[in-house]
């Protein structure tokens, strides 16, 4: 970090007193160790005796839910070579040792059902009893609830893909396709395609990213974070625009949160006029640079060439996956 960023850091955090780390399950240990050692570095602490900048941390959330994904739990070890050798060094003096638990022991969310709040309790720790199989076997049904009013949640992202397409096929109106630009270095092959997500490798940019006018979508990379432009961020396609050659330019979004895009729309007033009734946001596609392969040798990684793709920074959002729309939220 080089002094002009980090007097610039420091100057937004000098009224920080309190910082609030909500759904902590998802949160691994390696991420709180790095949001510790750049608090110290911005606020110029010792990083081994001031844990976070002696800035006050409130975890939230509850350890049984989704862990972090390809990461240790958040009062595990470390599992980047830095990390650990700093989680090592702290000993009995580790980052999570340092707070102080306080369990909330009565269930406000549920009110009076207490038949599916016991229900929860016994799930989240790995128990089902009869009684709670027997309920839940009550509201299976065979309807598929083609309701674009309803997302549904589902475990596999193929039946996300599928529930997606049939939602887009009983859209009235034209079926735009827009394939995603792919440059890759010489002598390297073409990147592998997800068969349950339809994505490129292991990024989220689809292949092929179809819809039509009216479809629900969603961002899936953080664009601009000032700009309400998150990964998650949901809306309504409203229109889409071309380039001289035919090609589309921009996609039109009203996003479901009308402060998403507000700078976007100042800085594109040709497009957002246009569309000043559905508060239109321009979306344009995105460059994004991605692994292609990595290699292991033993406890180290290698990553070989990388590639590019220019797609949209968006996927159709009838259905979600479990773990999406946990972090989502």
């Amino acid at each position: 970090m080089s002094d002009k960023t980090r007097a610039a850091a420091k100057h937004t955090l000098a009224n920080l007193k309190l910082l609030i780390i909500d759904e902590i399950s998802l949160v691994g240990a390696d991420m709180l160790y790095r949001i510790h050692k750049r608090l110290c570095t911005i606020l110029e602490m010792n990083e081994n005796t001031d844990p976070f900048a002696n800035i006050n941390v409130m975890l939230v959330g509850d350890l049984l839910q989704i862990p972090p994904p390809m990461g240790h739990q958040v009062y595990a070890k470390p599992i980047e070579k830095e990390m650990l050798s700093f989680y090592d060094g702290l000993g009995d003096e580790a980052l999570w040792s340092k707070f102080q638990p306080m369990i909330l022991k009565h269930n406000h969310r549920q009110g009076e059902s207490k038949v599916w709040a016991d229900a929860l309790n016994e799930i989240r720790v790995g128990i089902a009893s009869q009684a709670t199989e027997a309920m839940l076997r009550t509201r299976i049904t065979k309807e598929e609830h083609l309701d674009e009013k309803a997302l549904h949640l589902f475990y596999f992202n193929k039946d996300v893909t599928d529930h997606n397409g049939k939602m887009l096929k009983k859209l009235p109106g034209e079926l735009i396709s827009v394939k995603a630009v792919i440059s890759m270095p010489r002598g390297t092959k073409k990147p592998d395609i997800d068969p349950g997500k339809k994505t490129i490798a292991k990024t989220e940019f689809k292949d092929v990213f179809e819809f039509k006018i009216g479809a629900r979508v969603m961002m899936i990379h953080n664009k601009d974070l000032t700009d309400d432009l998150f990964n998650g961020a949901g809306g309504t396609i409203v229109g889409i625009e071309y380039s001289d050659k035919q090609q589309a330019k921009c996609v039109i979004i009203q996003f479901d949160l009308p402060t998403c895009g507000a700078k976007q729309r100042a800085k594109y007033p040709n497009y957002s006029g246009r569309y000043k009734r559905f508060n239109g946001t321009p979306v344009f596609r995105h460059e994004h640079e991605f692994n292609l392969k990595t290699k292991s040798y033993g406890k180290k990684y290698f990553h070989a060439a990388k590639g590019k793709l220019l797609q949209f920074p968006l996927r159709l959002y009838y259905a979600s996956s479990a773990h999406k729309i946990q972090v989502k939220l």
